[in-house]
């Protein structure tokens, strides 16, 4: 398995044992409730590291899923060093936190999204990744950008503590699926092939040949072979 080598990485890979537990302290005058517990729903203001130092007696394997998002420094030339400094102790603490069955969700741009990876590789697990979500975060130009290209998203890593985690996505619609023609294969769907492009409004032709159809997708003045679609016929 790789590994991503930094400056400090033998002072921080066991930083979160080291550090003590500290009390949470509760704020009444901040609070919705009389009954204020740390059952309940919480809102922890400080250092972050030492917040979830402090959770660990209560929460250790308990928690279900986890939302993390860290910011960036861009000005400071050694901030992946740094960086990963910070990251580390906090996403071993975070590891901690989870249930069996937990996953964790961090968000992270294009700075530190290479370095990040093989950290979470290193402290859960490559063999626990799950995937990885780009995440559209701005509909307007980026005029900020120094070097001229508009990065519009950023992207969500995700990772799991076992082979117990399971996501659950949308249930499949067989009733979609029927076999028409008898195909020896099984049960199909057709699906819409009209779509829209940016660049140009693509015409779609029929080429018939013996058990398909080859959609050849051309620009209006027939100019650029864009791409091939393969449809059944039902002729």
């Amino acid at each position: 398995m790789a590994t991503v080598h930094f400056k400090g990485k033998s002072y921080v890979q066991n930083h979160h044992l080291t550090l003590k537990y500290h009390h949470l302290v509760p704020n009444p005058a901040a609070s919705l409730t009389d009954k204020i517990s740390l059952h309940d729903n919480l809102i922890i203001y400080g250092d972050n590291l030492l917040a979830l130092k402090a959770l660990l007696p209560t929460y250790a394997g308990k928690v279900k899923c986890i939302y993390a998002n860290s910011p960036v420094d861009k000005e400071d030339l050694a901030r992946h060093d740094k960086w990963l400094c910070m990251m580390m102790p906090r996403l071993k603490l975070l590891r901690e936190l989870l249930r069996d069955d937990g996953v964790i969700f961090v968000f992270i741009d294009d700075n530190e999204a290479h370095h990040l990876q093989i950290l979470m590789d290193e402290v859960f697990g490559e063999e626990y990744f799950i995937g990885s979500l780009v995440w559209k975060r701005r509909q307007n130009v980026d005029s900020r950008a120094k070097n001229s290209l508009s990065v519009d998203h950023e992207y969500v890593l995700i990772y799991c503590k076992s082979a117990e985690t399971l996501l659950r996505g949308k249930e499949k619609d067989l009733g979609r699926y029927s076999n028409p023609d008898n195909d020896p294969r099984g049960e199909w769907a057709s699906d819409n092939w009209l779509f829209r492009s940016d660049h140009a409004t693509l015409k779609l032709e029929k080429l018939k040949t013996p058990s398909y159809q080859c959609l050849q997708a051309l620009s209006p003045a027939k100019r650029t072979l864009k791409t091939y679609f393969f449809a059944k016929s039902l002729a």
